[in-house]
């Protein structure tokens, strides 16, 4: 045997090394693998705090391997807005949130240093709170989004969504009223 490359062939004479006829090939070392896993979370409050946000499933994370610049696998945050890609051999690896070009418009905010995480993977090593946040856009929560692709900017944002306040329910300001943030 000749190291645990060997494993990977197979021949008429079973899996291992080119088979000898008349002789039993060594099993296959057990190879342990590893796993990242994570969730995708809405940051309704732009403040990159992830404590008591809620999940969001149907946005796709990639994982990258070694310095490629194509995503070596890609899975969408199930119903409970998580994710895991298992099954891993050790090795560099990047994940980051894929474009989701469909939930524009949006800001990501977590993870906070940059927008991927760098990761060297052991063998059997399971990673997890690889978290991903963006923050959506959204009238009535109090804060005055500007400047978002196909989002109206607002002109002011009260932290509700009733008119007669000062701000209406679109977040546009009105001719009468006390309330608005802008």
């Amino acid at each position: 045997n000749i190291g645990t490359n060997w494993c990977k062939s197979i021949s008429p004479f079973g899996t291992g090394d080119k088979g000898t006829p008349g002789k039993t090939n060594d099993p296959c070392p057990s190879i342990a693998t590893a796993s990242i896993s994570g969730c995708k979370y809405e940051d309704s409050d732009k403040n990159s705090n992830l404590t008591e946000e809620n999940t969001l499933s149907g946005w796709f994370i990639e994982l990258y391997k070694g310095s490629s610049t194509e995503p070596y696998r890609s899975q969408e945050t199930d119903q409970t807005g998580c994710y895991q890609f298992g099954s891993l051999e050790e090795g560099t690896y990047t994940i980051k949130e894929a474009q989701n070009a469909d939930k524009q418009p949006f800001i990501q905010t977590y993870p906070t240093s940059s927008n991927a995480y760098n990761i060297t993977l052991i063998s059997g090593e399971n990673l997890t709170s690889k978290n991903f946040a963006n923050y959506i856009p959204t009238c009535g929560n109090g804060i005055l989004d500007t400047g978002f692709e196909n989002y109206s900017d607002e002109d002011c944002d009260d932290g509700n969504t009733s008119s007669g306040d000062g701000c209406s329910s679109s977040c546009t300001t009105e001719e009468s009223g006390g309330g608005g943030n802008g």
